[in-house]
């Protein structure tokens, strides 16, 4: 629930807490099921406490709409090489939690089932990902081997 929160764009630290709170008083009134209306009731009241409106509400509700209803989220992300996409794509992956995430590779494969040219645009393309293992395997394994 605080990661949906900080998605929304509450306070990282305010996510926190709500989320404990809502924790604490279920706990308290030995509550073991709830249902989405009950948590929802119990999470806006929180939010208003803590001086977050209507519009994080709305907000909220969007992006449970989004998750219930498992709508597919693509993202895009081109630009040169080393600009730092695979890093922003997955700094963004883990803030609005999702675990799926396709390189360049795979995209350019699925997209050269569709498009008869694509193998035109292939190159030599090694995502920085490849690149690092690839430096990895032909490292020295010893400083003798550097000497």
């Amino acid at each position: 629930m605080s990661r949906i929160l900080t998605l929304i764009k509450v306070n990282e630290e305010h996510a926190v807490k709500i989320t404990l709170e809502i924790k604490k008083a279920f706990v308290r009134t030995n509550q073991t099921e709830v249902s989405q209306e009950q948590l929802e009731q119990i999470l806006f009241q929180k939010l208003q406490q803590f001086g977050y409106g209507e519009k994080m509400v709305s907000r909220y509700n969007t992006v449970t709409r989004f998750y219930q209803k498992k709508i597919p989220f693509i993202i895009i992300v081109c630009g040169t090489r080393c600009m730092g996409k695979s890093t922003l794509i997955t700094q963004l992956a883990d803030l609005v939690n999702i675990s799926n995430i396709l390189q360049t590779k795979i995209v350019s494969n699925v997209m050269s089932q569709f498009l008869p040219n694509m193998d035109l645009l292939k190159s030599k393309h090694n995502s920085n990902f490849e690149e690092q293992d690839r430096l990895k395997q032909k490292a020295p394994k010893t400083s003798e081997e550097v000497i």
